[in-house]
């Protein structure tokens, strides 16, 4: 693993990191590794063009990447359950990362 270039750090870390949640759409609960041990081997390459940062996302068993540029979405707020406790977040609101999840995991996300 190689760094090429300098990233923004923000008051709560590094900019993008841990800022995505994969959600069920049937419970609204987030799904996580341990339910879902296919989610260790999800791998992204976040691409910053100075313009729009695009998210390439990967997982060994699948044939298609999943291209996401940050900001494309509705933006709408959801509630979501972490740990048990009702939280609101923001959905990216794009179908294709939906699909491309839900055919990855085998549950609607």
């Amino acid at each position: 693993y190689q760094i090429t270039k300098q990233w923004r750090v923000t008051s709560f870390g590094l900019y993008l990191d841990r800022y995505w949640a994969i959600v069920s759409s049937t419970t609204g609960r987030i799904l996580t590794m341990k339910q879902y041990p296919k989610l260790s081997q999800v791998s992204v390459d976040i691409i910053d063009d100075n313009q729009q940062i695009k998210l390439i996302i990967s997982h060994p068993s699948s044939l298609d990447n999943l291209e996401v540029i940050v900001g494309a979405g509705s933006s709408e707020i959801i509630e979501v359950k972490l740990c048990g406790r009702k939280q609101e977040a923001i959905s990216i609101g794009l179908n294709i990362a939906d699909e491309w999840f839900t055919k990855l995991l085998d549950t609607k996300c």
